[in-house]
């Protein structure tokens, strides 16, 4: 069922995607190169994960290099590893460090350990960056976001 679900999304998720790349970001850019908006994808697990490849593809069929977007891809490997306070915070210092001279136009987060990843800790790696999320299993994530930074799709049993 979730492979089925995974292909209605990334067939949808990408609209929403385009959509908010339109929308005004405010007057000045995170990115780094006039022009060229910069996202991260936070995948909360593998490549190779057909949910995750799925939503991958669904991304990378708008946003092709023409488009002027430059895609950076973090796989979060929530499925091999203990998701627990530990290696949220190794996650946390790696991104911090790898990321604090560079930032980002959008963020798309995929599934529950993304998007929770991202409302603890956007305030502090990534500051003012909106962010679309797909995949969360939490029917009340509209009510526990910042409507100004967060948009995105909430997944309903079928």
């Amino acid at each position: 069922m979730r492979d089925k679900k995974a292909y209605h999304l990334a067939r949808v998720f990408p609209a929403l995607i385009l959509i908010s790349l339109m929308t005004p970001l405010g007057s000045i850019s995170h990115g780094q190169d006039e022009g060229t908006k910069h996202l991260l994808v936070l995948h909360s697990y593998h490549k190779g994960y057909s949910w995750t490849d799925n939503i991958q593809k669904g991304i990378e069929s708008v946003l092709e290099p023409e488009n002027n977007t430059h895609l950076t891809i973090e796989y979060m490997d929530a499925k091999a590893i203990e998701f627990n306070r530990e290696y949220k915070e190794k996650l946390f210092d790696l991104y911090k460090y790898k990321y604090r001279n560079k930032g980002f136009d959008l963020i798309i987060s995929s599934d529950n350990n993304a998007f929770n990843f991202l409302r603890e800790y956007y305030e502090v790696l990534f500051p003012d960056t909106p962010i679309v999320f797909c995949g969360v299993n939490n029917t009340k994530a509209p009510e526990i976001i910042d409507p100004n930074l967060f948009t995105g799709l909430v997944e309903v049993g079928a």
